[in-house]
């Protein structure tokens, strides 16, 4: 397909304007936290929760049995999704 001579004066009379548009820097988005960003600040809570019930053989987490170490690290746990879940929302249109 070839260009025209009708679209080649459009484009020699829009010449500038074309120019400008493709040299537009858009303004950058905000930067909002990505799956991994989110994922990454409830990671510590989480790590040391399952390091715990792994080693611990007071806590039974299917019957939500917790030794008293491992139900601040679950609670610490739950804040910490909680919150993560809660900022996801508030970013949702």
């Amino acid at each position: 397909m070839s260009i025209t001579p009708e679209i080649e004066n459009w484009i020699i009379q829009h010449k500038q304007e074309l120019i400008a548009e493709l040299q537009h820097d858009p303004a950058p988005e905000q930067s909002e936290p990505d799956a991994i960003g989110r994922a990454e600040a409830w990671k510590p809570a989480h790590e040391a929760m399952i390091n715990h019930l792994m080693a611990c053989t007071a806590c039974h987490a299917p019957t939500r049995r917790y030794c008293e170490q491992g139900l601040e690290l679950r609670r610490a746990y739950h804040d910490a999704h909680q919150r993560v879940c809660n900022d996801i929302n508030y970013e949702a249109p």
